[in-house]
C-alpha cells in the first residue's frame, strides 16, 4: 500500500474508515496493549498488583477530527459535523451492543449448579421491574440464569441507535451509569 493517497478522500469516505478503526481494530487492539504492559511489567521486575485495577493502568483517549474539521475545510457544515457525531454515536452502541451480547452468551451460569448472590438476584430482580414489560421475553428465556438476565437487562438499557429516539426512564443516562452495571 503506498504511503500517499493519489486522491483524498471524500468526508464520507474518511468517517468510513475512522469508523472502521473504532468499531474493528480498536476493540481488539486495546486489550492487546493491555497485556503487552504487564508482560513488560513482570520482566522489569515490577510488582504485578500495581496492575491489579484498570484505573492502575495509562488512559488512553480516542479522539477524531472527521467531520468537524473546521479549519477552512469548504465542506464540512454543520450538518457533516451532525452527522459525523451521529454515526460515530451509532458505531459506539453496536459496539458496546455487540460486546454485551457475546458477554450474555458466556455467562450460562446455571442458578442450579452456581449459587448466585443475594445482591445479583435482588439487580436482576429490581432491574426487570424497573424496566417492566419490555424485559419479560429476556427473563423467561432465561430463568434460571441471573448472570445472563442482567446482561440482557444491561442490554435493554442502551440508548437507542435510531436518531431522535426519546430515552425511555431506564435507558442509560451516563458512561458511568453502565460502569457501575458492569
Amino acid at each position: 500500500t503506498g504511503e500517499i493517497l493519489v486522491t483524498k478522500p471524500d468526508l464520507k469516505a474518511e468517517l468510513a474508515n475512522i469508523l472502521h478503526y473504532l468499531r474493528t481494530v480498536f476493540p481488539e487492539a486495546l486489550p492487546q496493549l493491555d497485556d503487552r504492559l504487564r508482560a513488560a511489567w513482570r520482566e522489569a521486575g515490577l510488582p504485578p498488583e500495581a496492575l491489579s485495577e484498570p484505573s492502575a493502568f495509562p488512559l488512553l483517549r480516542m479522539g477524531s477530527w472527521v467531520g468537524g474539521d473546521r479549519d477552512g475545510h469548504p465542506f464540512v457544515t454543520a450538518d457533516v459535523t451532525r452527522s459525523a457525531l451521529l454515526q460515530m454515536r451509532q458505531a459506539a452502541l453496536q459496539l458496546v451492543r455487540s460486546r454485551l451480547t457475546r458477554l450474555g452468551s458466556r455467562v450460562s451460569l446455571s442458578r442450579r449448579l452456581q449459587d448466585a448472590t443475594p445482591e445479583l438476584l435482588e439487580a436482576v430482580k429490581d432491574l426487570s421491574e424497573r424496566i417492566g414489560a419490555a424485559s419479560t421475553e429476556g427473563m423467561a428465556r432465561n430463568p434460571d440464569e441471573p448472570w445472563r438476565q442482567f446482561v440482557n437487562l444491561m442490554i435493554l438499557r442502551l440508548p437507542s441507535e435510531s436518531p431522535g429516539a426519546e430515552p425511555r426512564e431506564w435507558t442509560y443516562a451516563s458512561p458511568e451509569d453502565l460502569d457501575a452495571d458492569l
